[in-house]
């Protein structure tokens, strides 16, 4: 009897700390859900805002530049926090390749503007390049 009181004894912190870890971690993953909720929607907002061929002014160009790496840095940290989270689960590389998709996917519609735009800036540039160049050379 005083065997078994001993391993109760034991036994009993044991599962304890692990239920409550395994509640700390569902909150953490809840939250961690939101945010990817969250994150997702903003980028789609973003991509919906600037359709293709949208982006007609420099000041239009350099505020999706800004919004699209402000977003690029938000993807990066969410699928890092969730990467971490996979290290918990059984089933570790499916969950690193879901994190690596979703990433993927979120990461293709903020580039495809940033792109857009930065190539607006590139033809702003080479518009006000022949001019300075076609400036009449003064002659001796």
């Amino acid at each position: 009897m005083t065997k078994v009181f001993c391993f109760l004894r034991v036994l009993i912190p044991i599962l304890l700390a692990l239920a409550f870890s395994s509640v700390a971690n569902a909150d953490a993953t809840d939250g961690l859900a939101e945010r990817s909720v969250k994150l997702e929607s903003e980028v789609l907002a973003f991509h919906q805002s600037y359709p293709a061929r949208s982006i007609d002014s420099v000041t239009k160009a350099e505020l999706a530049i800004a919004d699209g790496e402000k977003l690029q840095t938000n993807i990066q940290s969410v699928s890092v926090e969730s990467e971490s989270v996979c290290y918990d689960r059984f089933l570790v590389n499916a969950c690193i390749d879901d994190v690596r998709h979703f990433r993927r996917k979120l990461q293709d519609l903020v580039r495809r503007v940033t792109f857009e735009a930065k190539a607006y800036l590139r033809q702003q540039r080479g518009l006000k390049i022949p001019r300075e160049i076609a400036t009449p050379v003064a002659q001796d």
